[in-house]
């Protein structure tokens, strides 16, 4: 696992009836670019706003394990996952368009690493009371 994940990640828990040894891990992370470096992103998990992020940020969420649909302001390209217990998955938060987009660990890892974590203020108020630990 990555130092940075390690050491300061963000986890938080929502829509989750799993204990944690059995929920899947997605890993948010929205890098910088000239596009959109004011905005804030929003991220959505099954029709739920989560967060809205800043750019150079990243955080973990844990979800019960089955059908998930992520997606970020535009609605018309979600991404559709079974997600497996313990397992970890990977969405970059493109700005340009609005909206998340998987991608692998090979990929994700060394840019997740220059990033810093999400801060709580960002995460929507019910959010806000979970846990910091993994």
């Amino acid at each position: 696992m990555l130092k940075a994940l390690s050491v300061a990640a963000v986890i938080f828990s929502g829509c989750i009836s799993a204990s944690a040894a059995e929920a899947a891990r997605i890993h948010f992370f929205r890098d910088s670019g000239f596009w959109g470096h004011g905005v804030r992103a929003s991220v959505y998990v099954d029709e739920a706003l989560i967060a809205k992020m800043p750019g150079n940020t990243f955080a973990i969420l844990r979800l019960a394990p089955g059908f998930h649909v992520f997606r970020g302001v535009n609605k018309m390209e979600a991404v559709r996952l079974n997600l497996a217990p313990g397992n970890d998955y990977y969405m970059k938060v493109v700005i340009i368009r609005q909206f998340l987009q998987e991608t692998t660990a090979q990929e994700a890892k060394p840019i997740i690493s220059k990033l810093k974590p999400l801060d709580r203020k960002y995460l929507v108020q019910y959010l806000r009371h979970g846990r910091d630990d993994e």
